[in-house]
Parts: C-alpha cells; sequence; structure tokens
C-alpha cells in the first residue's frame, strides 16, 4: 500500500495526515461518506423490511421497543414512541454500522467493501433477528427470517458499494492500523 495517494496539481494528499487540522479534515470527511453510504443502506433494508410487513412477517411497531426499553413509553405516545424508534434505527444506520464496517471491514472477507458489507450485514442481521422479531409465528416468521436477512445483507452491500465509490483508492482513516504494513 503507497504511503500517499497522487493528487492533481493544487489537491491536498490527506492519505497521510501530518497536522492536527488535516487529520481533522479527514475524520470528519470519512464520517461524512459514512453516513452517506449509511442511508444508502437504510432505504435497501427498510424497503425489505416494509415488504416484510406487507406480506405478514414484520411488525412496524417492532421498532418501539428499543426506547421502550429505555423508558420513553412513559412520556411518549405510541406514534411518538415508533417514530423515536424508527429514528434511532436510521441513525444507528448512518452512525454506528458504517463505522463499524470501515473499521473491521479490512479483517472480513471479500476484496471490496460492498462484498465485506454482505457478511457484515449477516452478521448484524443475528441481533436484529432475535430483538425485533416481536409476536410472528409461522409462516410470517418464514417471511421475517428471510426477508430481514436479506435486508441487511442488502444494507451491507449497499453501504459498501457506495463505500467504495465515494473512499476510492483512499481506506478510511480507522483502517489505516490494519491495513498498514508491518514495518
Amino acid at each position: 500500500m503507497p504511503d500517499s495517494v497522487e493528487t492533481q496539481p493544487g489537491q491536498q494528499d490527506l492519505s497521510t495526515p501530518s497536522t492536527f487540522p488535516e487529520l481533522a479534515v479527514q475524520v470528519v470527511r470519512d464520517g461524512v461518506i459514512g453516513a452517506i453510504a449509511g442511508a444508502a443502506g437504510n432505504v435497501a433494508v427498510l424497503g425489505t423490511l416494509l415488504v416484510a410487513a406487507v406480506l405478514g412477517g414484520f411488525s412496524i411497531e417492532a421498532f418501539t421497543r428499543f426506547p421502550a426499553l429505555l423508558g420513553f413509553d412513559a412520556f411518549l405516545t405510541p406514534g411518538q414512541l415508533l417514530a423515536v424508534g424508527v429514528g434511532s434505527f436510521i441513525i444507528g444506520g448512518m452512525t454506528v454500522w458504517p463505522l463499524f464496517l470501515a473499521t473491521i471491514g479490512a479483517l472480513l472477507p471479500g476484496e471490496t467493501y460492498a462484498a465485506r458489507g454482505v457478511v457484515f450485514g449477516a452478521v448484524i442481521w443475528t441481533g436484529f433477528a432475535t430483538y425485533f422479531h416481536g409476536d410472528v409465528t409461522g409462516s410470517g416468521l418464514v417471511i421475517y427470517a428471510v426477508f430481514s436477512l436479506l435486508g441487511h445483507m442488502g444494507y451491507g452491500f449497499v453501504t459498501g458499494a457506495v463505500m467504495d465509490r465515494l473512499f476510492g483508492d483512499r481506506p478510511p482513516l480507522v483502517t489505516a492500523a490494519l491495513t498498514a504494513p508491518d514495518e
């Protein structure tokens, strides 16, 4: 892996930040890329869950479980609780999960973040599947399992594909320690 990335005349090379301002710019840039990638991935997973809900394999009210766990049900209406639950799901999908994918992506199988994202999506699906299944039973449970798995794998693929496109040849800063050659 090269120490620096070639730039066009007049462009600043941010591949190896040497000052705090350069580091801060790169961290913010990487965060924005992660948020954009996570937003695109959210479209995939939420769209798939919506299809599962229409088919009877997912209850949208399952999103109220997380804010209720935090005690928000004591002062929020059911509609507000749902909004907070969906909002926290979306925010997590734009912050926490893209950061994890960027960080551990170098350790997952695959040549690209898109390929690694499919594996990542399957891994994070296990937590979703156990927590958000609600009272779904019978054929609905099969629909839930299949669609939520496909949705999470889709989330990982789309998030990774956007990261591949936006990061280009420069890996995210958080992976530098994982991908730097041994010296």
